[in-house]
């Protein structure tokens, strides 16, 4: 519930930090849709990866997936970004 939280929390920020990186509107809109989408088309698969592989190793890979996204953060390019965006859909699915 913790991490659900925190993921949602960073939402006005990570919008800021594009802003910052001199980003339009659209491109922030494509890199979030690219988050929700990739969540979204994840999801259908990561149950059944769970059950196959265990939830100790789905706990794992969602750190990965994590760690993924929060660095991409750290660059300004927009590919790196959007790389990260879909590794934190990944990761949101698997919550």
């Amino acid at each position: 519930c913790l991490c659900v939280a925190a993921d949602w929390l960073q939402g006005p920020y990570v919008y800021a930090l594009y802003h910052a990186y001199g980003y339009s509107s659209k491109q922030i809109g494509q890199l979030f849709v690219a988050g929700f989408m990739s969540s979204m088309l994840s999801s259908c698969v990561v149950g059944i990866i769970a059950d196959k592989f265990g939830r100790k190793r789905i706990c794992l890979a969602y750190c990965v997936f994590y760690v993924v996204s929060c660095l991409a953060m750290h660059s300004s390019k927009y590919w790196i970004l959007m790389f990260g965006r879909v590794a934190s859909g990944i990761a949101v699915s698997i919550l």
